[in-house]
């Protein structure tokens, strides 16, 4: 699990620094020029689907943006 970039626009590159939650819960931490924005946790919703949640102050809709974005990263250009 190494750090990545993702580009959301032509000049936000968002810095993402996966990690282990008290050992065990994946979590994504976010950076935007160098500054921390808090982190994604991907989790199974009610219908068997990958979700994202955050207990930080996110706009939902980039939530579920960011989160579409680790998931294709992680499954295609890791």
């Amino acid at each position: 699990m190494e750090p990545f970039v993702l580009t959301l626009a032509e000049n936000i590159h968002i810095d993402v620094v996966p990690a282990h939650l008290n050992g065990k819960d994946l979590v994504y931490h976010l950076f935007i020029d160098g500054k921390a924005h808090g982190c994604l946790i991907p989790y199974i919703d009610d219908n068997a689907q990958l979700a994202w949640r955050t207990d930080d102050n996110i706009d939902q809709v980039l939530v579920q943006t960011i989160g579409r974005m680790i998931d294709h990263y992680e499954q295609f250009d890791s």
